[in-house]
């Protein structure tokens, strides 16, 4: 079998998928491919749907229109988001739960163990069970669980602790290793870095860097979407847009098509102002009211064809102006996610540090940030395939995705 027969496969098919609340239309017509291999950072402004659309994907949410249609033999492993879920389990249980089957499979094999009357179908059914189990990898799942837990800042002296006595920030960071346990194919995560130190969440991008499956993350951490990210999802306008690249990639590409744009409106402006008075001057004479009719036609279609007005996109992690005028939080997000203060350099709140200090992150930590699939390019692309979230609709090209140079 083929690598593109694989991930035909495998892959996560959006078709048509929109959806309406209270007669509001979220997003509409959105046709997107995801596979495996791959990390897709979703993004738009607050309330366009980001988390919405992730629920759509996971089923949790039925679209109003269109369908979802993944593989059934595809385990997906979605990041929780009840903290008081797994309350009445231990640490280390709540992580293997991840994987829900080497929980069953484990339930059942002590009860058939420990039954007095062990029969020749207990063991054959015991049998089948051990095969399942050890295939799914259920005799490291306590070391496993045990690691991702570790790396996420949980200390080994809490794995047996019951949920209840953790914290709130240390209950995320358990749904979060449960969410990457036991090896799933498509890995869904809302904010997964909210609650993690700047030592997590480089442990967390080492690993996702090498996940081989099907990754979509929510996040306002710009940074953590560059390095990880081989795709950016764009929900703006009621529409969904997928490009290849990271969020830099994305960001800096919108700005210069806003720049290309900008220039073509101009010249468009230029050419209205001059239909108008040609109008104004000529509508009267009647040996050129032909041209005058047919002009003022060509005005009004390109008064219907302008292009929709919004401010530029504002780069996840840089300030903007908040309520009342003060220090606004990070452009699209919540307070504490980062901000820009010089160059290379990144400022994230610690939780749980002493005094809540601060720390300068380096945005280049001396790692790769995830390879980018291959596209063609060069010369013959040209400006009309870059992306532009909040403007231009690019040429669409195969999966719904654009070239990008």
């Amino acid at each position: 079998m083929g690598k593109n027969d694989l991930e035909d496969k495998q892959l996560i098919n959006v078709s048509d998928v929109s959806l309406t609340f209270g007669g509001q239309k979220l997003f509409a017509g959105a046709t997107l491919k995801f596979t495996p291999g791959n990390c897709y950072g979703i993004i738009g402004a607050n309330g366009a749907g980001k988390s919405t659309f992730l629920k759509i994907l996971s089923g949790e949410l039925e679209p109003t229109t269109g369908e979802v249609t993944i593989p059934k033999d595809l385990r997906m492993s979605v990041l929780g988001q009840n903290q008081f879920q797994y309350d009445d389990k231990q640490v280390l249980e709540t992580v293997i739960l991840g994987n829900p089957r080497i929980h069953e499979i484990a339930e059942e094999k002590d009860a058939l163990y420990a039954k007095p009357d062990f029969s020749d179908e207990d063991g054959i059914r015991a049998s089948e069970l051990e095969a399942e189990f050890a295939e799914l990898g259920g005799w490291d799942a306590e070391s496993d669980a045990a690691k991702l837990l570790q790396g996420l800042g949980i200390p080994e002296e809490c794995h047996t602790l019951p949920m209840a006595e953790l914290s709130g920030g240390d209950k995320v960071k358990v749904l979060l290793a449960q969410s990457l346990f036991g090896n799933p194919d498509i890995v869904l995560l809302d904010e997964p870095t909210n609650n993690l130190d700047i030592r997590s969440i480089s442990w967390l991008e080492d690993f996702l860097l090498e996940f081989p499956g099907t990754l979509i993350v929510v996040s306002h951490d710009r940074h953590f979407l560059n390095t990880i990210c081989t795709h950016i999802v764009d929900i703006d306008f009621s529409q969904v847009r997928m490009y290849v690249g990271n969020y830099d990639f994305w960001y800096e590409s919108s700005k210069l098509m806003q720049r290309v744009l900008g220039d073509q409106k101009k010249k468009r402006e230029d050419k209205i102002r001059e239909l108008q008075n040609f109008i104004q001057r000529f509508s009267a004479n009647k040996s050129k009211s032909k041209q005058a009719t047919s002009r003022r036609k060509l005005l009004e279609k390109l008064s219907v064809e302008e292009m929709p007005a919004s401010s530029p996109p504002l780069p996840l992690g840089e300030l903007q102006a908040g309520p009342g005028g003060g220090q606004g939080h990070p452009g699209g997000g919540g307070p504490h996610q980062g901000h820009r203060w010089g160059a290379g350099t990144f400022q994230r709140h610690l939780p749980g540090e002493p005094g809540g200090q601060n720390r300068l992150y380096q945005q280049k930590r001396g790692r790769p940030n995830r390879p980018l699939p291959h596209f063609n390019g060069g010369a013959g692309a040209g400006l009309r395939h870059l992306p532009l979230g909040h403007h231009h609709q690019p040429e669409l090209l195969p999966q719904g995705q654009h070239r990008l140079f």
